[in-house]
């Protein structure tokens, strides 16, 4: 990318990402990621149609929030596709593998050592509490 290209991207994130960040969060419900995540994507894309980044009467603002928009929708539309399971047959007890059993133990033996490193890390601030 040209250096001027760079310089008007930088210039069109500067103005429009932090509006364009609060719209996404509200279309996302709330999730703050997720937004984050879009935005970038919403960024990439206009880097990949550098017609956009010339736009100065504020029609760019408007590319940004459409393209955006129609991330979301679109992430949203293959979430729900990806949830449905179409089937005739329900099983009448239902298999367990141990997953479950493997994926507890395991979140408890993180959130034990996570902790008693944020216990360390306060010891060695000085101590909170």
């Amino acid at each position: 990318m040209a250096g001027s290209e760079t310089d008007l991207l930088r210039a069109l994130h500067e103005e429009h990402a932090g509006a364009l960040w609060s719209y996404v969060v509200s279309l996302t419900g709330g999730d703050r990621a997720r937004a984050e995540d879009v935005v970038q994507e919403t960024m990439l894309r206009a880097w990949r149609h550098p017609a956009v980044l010339d736009q100065t009467d504020g029609s760019a603002r408007g590319w940004l929030f459409t393209v955006a928009r129609r991330i979301v929708i679109d992430d949203w539309r293959a979430t729900r596709h990806q949830r449905e399971l179409v089937t005739a047959d329900l099983p009448e007890n239902p298999v367990s593998d141990g997953t479950d059993d493997r994926v507890n133990s395991t979140v408890k033996s993180r959130t034990h050592y996570a902790l008693h490193a944020l216990r360390l890390a306060l010891d060695e601030m000085g101590g909170v509490g």
